[in-house]
């Protein structure tokens, strides 16, 4: 759905619409009476795209959460990078693996809401949290421990 990036944190009726029809569809759910950000992100995107084949690799520098003022930013020696790949031994795969680069499940959202909501069930994120935040922002537990 288009929308304008200056009214990000804020929804007009087409896009209350939307998430209504959205939300009942997928789940059953009527959308709330008012939805605010949780979290923002913002990254520094790079993409490099294999020029025979269809594989890619992502690279989000400078990535940022916050909410309210509150802004927890990423280890910048270590970004997020992304394989996307029809199969899992794409030559970037391979080269990250030789350098022993391990595969972390990420959700720049959910890892942001995660950092910045301490309340929220966060044990899903534990690993991306410690590899690209090493203990930056509210998050200190160990592996395996919830909040």
């Amino acid at each position: 759905m288009p929308y304008d990036i200056d009214r990000r944190g804020e929804l007009d009726g087409t896009a209350c619409d939307f998430l209504e029809d959205v939300l009942l569809t997928a789940n059953r759910t009527k959308a709330p009476d008012a939805a605010v950000p949780a979290a923002t992100t913002a990254y520094l995107r790079s993409t490099l795209v294999q020029r025979s084949g269809s594989s890619r690799v992502t690279m989000d520098a400078a990535l940022t959460c916050a909410k309210n003022g509150a802004v927890v930013t990423a280890d910048p020696g270590m970004p997020p990078i992304e394989s996307k790949s029809e199969w899992a031994d794409a030559p970037v795969d391979r080269i990250l693996r030789d350098h022993v680069a391990r595969a972390v499940k990420i959700s720049k959202y959910c890892v942001a809401v995660a950092l910045l909501h301490p309340r929220m069930r966060a044990n899903p994120w534990h690993p991306a949290m410690r590899a690209f935040f090493d203990g930056r922002g509210p998050f200190t537990g160990p592996p395996g421990q919830g909040r």
